[in-house]
């Protein structure tokens, strides 16, 4: 890794994991409602991210997901890739656990959550969106707007660079690259639903343009089509390791 340059990935040593085994068998002695904390992800929050994303993952991620909910932990809430989607794995001896993915402030559509624990043993999960802040006001500015723009911007940037580096012409990438921003910002925002014709149109293409598109489309299509549960608003059950929508 070259100096100053950032790290992206994450993992837990094994004195950690031994340190988080020993913690929840404890819990579970004392009757506990345990949940987690941590910036990496823990399990997929679409098909393909491990793939394409893989450091935005904690290393050993399914192992670490096993660990937590064998010792009673049904929820943990994670960061790091800055969008709004809550996933749910299940492991074959009945246990559960779900990823409470939050974004970040810094990223549209600039989300925060608000997490109720009932007695009941229930989770009640809300989102809101930071849609003005002061300064933008008082300028006559609309800040959701400048944010959108602000991400479209950036992502379309970083897109036709990743393509231009695997061997695509700028003028191909120029126009895969909006349809991939949406992508990314629908994945950002949660509760992604497409309603288009096509998730990602590639008439017209080079052969190696179509190289670069057959290797890296599933990203695309993995962003789009959100897995259940939902992701801004819902309540999971720890109980039954059920959800329903509010």
């Amino acid at each position: 890794m070259k100096r100053d340059s950032p790290f992206t990935g994450g993992k837990f040593s094994h004195a950690q994991i031994n340190w988080i085994r020993d913690t929840l068998a404890w819990g579970i002695k004392q009757n506990k409602v345990m949940l987690a904390v941590m910036h990496h992800g823990v399990v997929e929050h679409y098909n393909s991210q491990k793939k394409h994303f893989r450091d935005y993952l904690v290393r050993s991620n399914v192992q670490v997901a096993r660990i937590l909910a064998s010792g009673k932990v049904p929820l943990v809430f994670t960061g790091h890739y800055h969008a709004q989607d809550i996933a749910l794995t299940k492991f074959k001896n009945g246990t559960y656990l779900y990823d409470v993915e939050t974004g970040s402030l810094v990223t549209y559509p600039d989300p925060l959550r608000l997490v109720t624990l009932e007695s009941s043993g229930k989770a009640v999960i809300s989102s809101f969106n930071v849609t003005e802040i002061p300064s933008f006001t008082a300028a006559g500015r609309d800040f959701a707007d400048y944010s959108k723009s602000n991400v479209r911007s950036g992502i379309n940037g970083i897109a036709v660079a990743t393509m231009i580096k695997f061997g695509m012409k700028e003028p191909e990438a120029a126009m895969l690259a909006p349809q991939i921003t949406e992508a990314f910002i629908a994945h950002y925002s949660g509760d992604e639903r497409f309603t288009g014709k096509e998730m990602l149109a590639t008439g017209g293409l080079s052969f190696m343009g179509g190289l670069v598109v057959g290797n890296r489309k599933d990203l695309v299509y993995g962003l789009w089509q959100d897995s259940e549960p939902p992701d801004n608003s819902l309540i999971i059950d720890f109980t039954s390791g059920s959800w329903f929508s509010p």
